[in-house]
């Protein structure tokens, strides 16, 4: 029979703390929000106890190496190894929420709070522990596997690269060179493995769709809805419907932000990286694409090419617009500006 979460958590924690003064149940419970306590800082826990913020610390940290000895030998054994497995698989080091959601799915005998298995991993003997900064996520690795000092030095070597490259780097590519790099740098063999999770607990460098880039680059993470319009064109590399290209900033999750689809067309028309090719449909102007009506398109064409046949302007002009064909020879017929100069072929007047 399966014991609900709240049993399950009250019977491994009543074995566990076995080898623990009251205060330390205590201090362990309110530290890490066990027995339906309210998660408390240091702080708060010693206005309680009158003692300073340093003597809970200590406390905390001996009842932390009390628990580590004894561990193993409790129902967290199961925990321990699925951890193992899954830490070993991504590498050597994975984040804790990812962690978390892992290490539940593997373990479904029983049911384990997320407050109790963030105490196994402090409590696991084959885990290091690396602290949420503005540098890094909270994480956890295997020592025998990988240092903390190795995870920081592969993160710095990765942004080295990135900003030397200038430009995001595709992902076999970046991986290989890094690779290459870390083993002359920290004489270790890296596996790729190791590098993709080392780099994901990391806030400087960033994998995307397109390869590995720098965070601090509006094309890995965009700031605006125009970074998010030009990622959806780039990606599709083919000129998109304003709608289309708001659903597709809104499927592709970039942020937890709303966007609305005049949004996204205020901005498809505010800057000029983006061309209206068509009833509603834009391009980049990188790709070639010229802006204002069709008459205008075709003086551009004619002016760089001299006189072409009908078939030649019309097929120059859709490169650059989206629009009839019938719409380019009415052009050609309507305006004075196009000179008939043979059969079929025009120039400027």
């Amino acid at each position: 029979m399966v014991m609900n979460t709240q049993t399950c958590n009250t019977a491994i924690t009543d074995e566990l703390f076995l080898v623990l003064s009251e205060k330390e149940k205590n201090i362990i419970s309110k530290r890490f929000s066990l027995l339906s306590k309210e998660r408390k800082t240091l702080e708060q826990i010693g206005q309680e106890y009158n003692i300073t913020r340093e003597r809970v610390r200590q406390i905390e940290k001996n009842a932390i190496t009390k628990l580590r000895r004894t561990s193993a030998q409790t129902k967290l054994s199961d925990v321990f190894e699925a951890t193992k497995e899954i830490v070993t698989q991504n590498g050597g080091i994975v984040s804790e929420y990812k962690l978390l959601d892992l290490v539940s799915g593997l373990i479904r005998k029983e049911n384990f709070s997320n407050e109790l298995l963030v105490l196994s991993f402090e409590i696991n003997p084959l885990l290091g522990k690396i602290k949420k900064s503005k540098m890094y996520t909270k994480s956890w690795y295997i020592k025998d596997k990988v240092s903390k000092k190795e995870i920081i030095k592969i993160n710095t070597l990765a942004e080295k690269e990135l900003k030397k490259e200038g430009e995001i780097v595709e992902e076999s590519e970046f991986l290989s060179n890094l690779q290459e790099i870390i083993k002359s740098e920290l004489k270790i063999n890296a596996t790729k493995s190791l590098l993709i999770s080392a780099l994901e607990i990391g806030k400087k460098v960033k994998k995307i769709r397109e390869g590995f880039g720098l965070t601090q680059w509006r094309s890995v993470q965009p700031k605006s809805i125009k970074d998010k319009a030009l990622i959806v064109l780039k990606r599709k590399n083919a000129p998109m419907h304003f709608r289309k290209i708001a659903d597709e900033i809104a499927n592709t999750e970039f942020d937890k932000k709303n966007v609305t689809i005049q949004a996204v067309h205020n901005e498809l028309i505010r800057y000029n990286e983006f061309v209206l090719i068509g009833r509603g449909i834009y391009a980049l102007k990188e790709w070639g694409f010229s802006e204002g009506t069709v008459k205008d398109v075709i003086k551009d064409v004619l002016k760089s090419s001299g006189p072409l046949n009908k078939s030649e302007i019309i097929q120059e002009v859709l490169k650059r617009r989206q629009v009839k064909t019938g719409t380019i020879s009415l052009n050609l017929q309507k305006y004075p500006e196009f000179k008939r100069v043979g059969r079929a072929v025009y120039t400027l007047a």
